[in-house]
């Protein structure tokens, strides 16, 4: 097994090895609906062609920029972004088409095995060389002189070639295994919501609900809360009706209406009310002055109180 570099692997044409125009060459407004294709960045994934983000350009604006012409089976690397360095192949059923910038292609040698090249520079051992060879702080990227001379380790042919059914192999099981957990994942959101309507709809617990009717534990019918708790029943608890008001020569009379079993002092209700009012109740005097952010009283008036009730 040998080692070479990538720029000694390509065919032997004037840009078998080129990047995408630049500047004023690919501007927005010569992007249309229809026509040749732009491959960027958002179309190479690890190893695979992304066909989602289709760009196009004119067929006439496509001659001017033929050096950067991509063909069904060239290598296209991304020379930017995170993995730095994946490569795809170009689909067969790609029409006209170029690269743009930030893409490298590379054409092979017609005596390289293009799809054994395609693993190599997808390898661990290759992305490794780009990021030691990468250029930048925030984001990595490569230049076309870094991918000329990136290592790449060419066994025999006939090594090459059983690498690459290994790698079919294990591709079409990866596949497989993908597709079955998408066809997992399917069928269980599929019983969670199934489980749901009928736990909603009171299926799950219909057979149980049969053997235990409403209200009965056990055998025995549970006694009432009061009951259990020493208290009368609520039917035969009569709340005492309070009434206390609070008349104020500054202010409105307030009356509340207190429903309550414990009896209180109508004293203490209004001391309390005046207390809540933000008033200053004098038991003695019977007195009261109303509260303020200041160093004296004001609004000084007698209280009288009177309480309607039990009491």
């Amino acid at each position: 097994m040998g080692e070479t570099t990538l720029g000694e692997l390509a065919a032997s044409e004037p840009s078998a090895i080129t990047d995408g125009p630049f500047g004023n060459s690919l501007k927005t407004e010569h992007y249309v609906g229809s026509g040749a294709r732009v491959i960027g960045l958002t179309n190479i994934g690890n190893g695979l062609f992304l066909d989602d983000d289709a760009a196009y350009i004119t067929q006439a604006h496509f001659a001017h920029l033929m050096k950067h012409q991509a063909l069904p089976g060239d290598l296209v690397t991304a020379a930017l972004g995170d993995p730095l360095g994946r490569t795809c192949i170009v689909p067969e059923n790609m029409g006209l088409a170029i690269v743009k910038a930030d893409c490298f292609r590379f054409r092979c040698h017609p005596v390289i095995n293009k799809d054994y090249l395609h693993g190599w520079l997808n390898s661990p051992q290759a992305r490794q060389s780009f990021v030691e060879r990468s250029h930048g702080i925030c984001r990595l990227r490569i230049n076309l002189r870094d991918y000329r001379v990136t290592p790449v380790l060419l066994p025999p042919d006939a090594e090459q070639r059983r690498i690459v059914a290994k790698l079919d192999s294990l591709c079409s099981r990866s596949k497989r295994a993908r597709a079955e957990i998408e066809r997992t994942s399917v069928l269980m959101n599929r019983g969670k919501l199934s489980i749901l309507s009928k736990a909603f709809a009171g299926e799950l617990t219909e057979d149980w609900r049969s053997g235990h009717p409403r209200g009965v534990v056990r055998g025995r019918t549970p006694a009432p809360w009061d009951a259990r708790r020493g208290l009368p029943a609520k039917t035969s608890r009569v709340p005492t009706e309070r009434t206390a008001s609070v008349s104020v020569r500054t202010s409105r009379t307030h009356s509340v209406k207190l429903e309550s079993g414990k009896p209180r002092t109508t004293r203490n209700f209004a001391s309390r009310l005046c207390f809540q009012k933000q008033l200053v109740f004098d038991r003695g005097s019977k007195t009261f002055a109303r509260s303020k952010h200041r160093s004296r009283s004001a609004d000084l008036g007698r209280c009288r109180i009177s309480a309607a009730g039990n009491g």
